[in-house]
């Protein structure tokens, strides 16, 4: 195992970043989950107009609600994993950095599948208002949204790429133990 002396700055830091946003995210994510599931699905589930109100929405919109509450389940996992893999790089694990670098990865994905997302609903819903009568002129809205997502998820993007670097660079790699 490498010796504190060899320790950089750099993996403590990381790993303490991580450890206290993803537990803050789990916190929330079982907050999230309980919510959902005991308040909202069965709330909507009883509403006679539900089904209704959930056909007349554009396709992207009703598969978000759809799947709303896996969503928010896959995210605490994601949150979940955050803290094990931010323990295991403190500890300075081998495994800890690999989880970490797959979960860098996963994120990755992630941003790159909600931006996607996020061009395909904005897309249905300016036809969506373009059909119901609003000007023309309002879709730069949508335009300069789809602006700051993308330059948001680029960010991250940049972001959890750069960490994925650092994190296999021979002076970081000698701290962990095999």
């Amino acid at each position: 195992m490498a010796s504190p002396a060899s320790r950089s700055a750099f993996v403590t830091a990381l790993a303490w970043t991580f450890l206290v946003l993803s537990g803050l995210g789990s916190v929330i994510g079982v907050l999230q989950n309980l919510m959902v599931h005991t308040l909202m699905l069965p709330m909507m589930r009883r509403d006679p107009l539900h089904g209704e109100a959930m056909a007349q929405l554009p396709g992207p919109a009703a598969l978000m609600l759809d799947a709303m509450p896996w969503f928010f389940l896959v995210t605490l996992a994601v949150s979940l994993l955050g803290v094990v893999a931010s323990l295991g790089l403190l500890k300075r694990r081998a495994w800890g950095r690999r989880l970490f670098i797959a979960l860098m990865g996963v994120l990755i994905a992630w941003q790159v599948a909600g931006f996607a997302f996020q061009v395909v609903l904005q897309r249905d819903m300016q036809s969506t208002f373009a059909a119901s009568g609003i000007p023309p002129e309002s879709s730069l809205v949508f335009v300069v949204m789809q602006v700051f997502i993308g330059l948001f998820a680029a960010a991250f993007i940049a972001l959890f790429g750069w960490i994925i670097h650092r994190l296999t660079r021979p002076a970081i790699v000698a701290e962990f133990a095999p």
